[in-house]
């Protein structure tokens, strides 16, 4: 299929785009176009004009502030046109920030990742897509731009719903910034989906910490339909945990908050079974990471 008819226009700067999204509240942002070329070419959107941000050379950094010290850690801010390829195998994000890289290495296919930008992703909010939930776990903030300025997002307040956040229709994330993980955090990454490359049908994204005699945790579940969402029930029955074994009675407390809905491949029951699963193994492979 082919997109409804548009306007195209390649951005120079980042000043330059914000400029024409300012002009035109139907304009579009075209980063890596893995997630808005589809979005078009079946019609399922039809923006007016299209800007194209993918060759803005600002937008292509990959940058590493602090942690020098050793009670310091250090921060990670990946640019707008990034590619998660270049992300994921750049040695020192690999080292330093291993659930990003392990998120990644699950989103589709190579010829996927090596377009695809980090940002964009965050940007678009599929609920089935892992990088908003291993923002949400790792604490990440989104640096939006528009001609009135600049301002910052937590992850916690971006994400509101299935594609859809906190961003206004003239703003773009120009970066995104992930705080490098503490010594004695644990983590997980785990979803399921029917074959290889296929969109999760349930995930989780787990980090788990101690501090101060409790444990803090931060859990995360995708692909249930509304983008990604705290298993706050759980956190707190970590809370004073001596261990990473859960009571059945919590678990199914908790599952009995879920509500997706069923689609042409799982029921939504089959997705639940698959989301407590998955966040039991999480939770236990982050605390024998801990």
């Amino acid at each position: 299929m082919k997109p409804s008819p548009l306007d195209y226009v390649r951005a120079t700067s980042v000043d330059h785009a914000i400029e024409l999204l300012a002009s035109d509240n139907d304009a579009r942002l075209l980063a890596g176009g893995q997630s808005l070329m589809p979005v078009l070419n079946l019609r399922l959107g039809a923006p007016e004009l299209v800007v194209d941000i993918g060759r803005i050379d600002e937008l292509r950094s990959l940058e590493f502030a602090g942690g020098d010290a050793p009670a310091t850690r250090g921060v990670l801010r990946i640019g707008a046109a990034m590619t998660q390829t270049e992300v994921a195998t750049h040695p020192d994000v690999n080292g330093r920030w291993p659930m990003l890289v392990a998120a990644i290495a699950q989103i589709g296919h190579p010829q996927i990742r090596n377009r695809g930008t980090v940002c964009g992703s965050l940007a678009h909010n599929d609920p089935q897509a892992e990088l908003p939930a291993v923002a949400v776990a790792l604490g990440a903030t989104m640096i939006a731009r528009s001609v009135r300025g600049e301002r910052s997002l937590s992850a916690d307040d971006m994400f509101h719903g299935a594609f859809t956040t906190a961003l206004e229709a003239d703003e773009m994330i120009t970066a995104v910034e992930f705080p490098e993980p503490s010594p004695e955090q644990g983590w997980s990454f785990r979803e399921f989906s029917r074959q290889p490359g296929d969109f999760a049908t349930a995930g989780v994204a787990a980090v788990v910490r101690r501090n101060a005699g409790s444990i803090e945790s931060r859990l995360v579940v995708f692909g249930l339909g509304g983008g990604p969402t705290r298993a706050t029930l759980i956190e707190e029955a970590l809370q004073n945990a001596a261990g990473p074994d859960l009571e059945s009675s919590v678990i199914e407390q908790w599952a009995a908050t879920l509500d997706p809905v069923d689609d042409a491949h799982t029921s939504a029951r089959s997705k639940i079974r698959h989301a407590q699963r998955l966040l039991v193994e999480a939770v236990a492979e982050a605390w024998e990471r801990m």
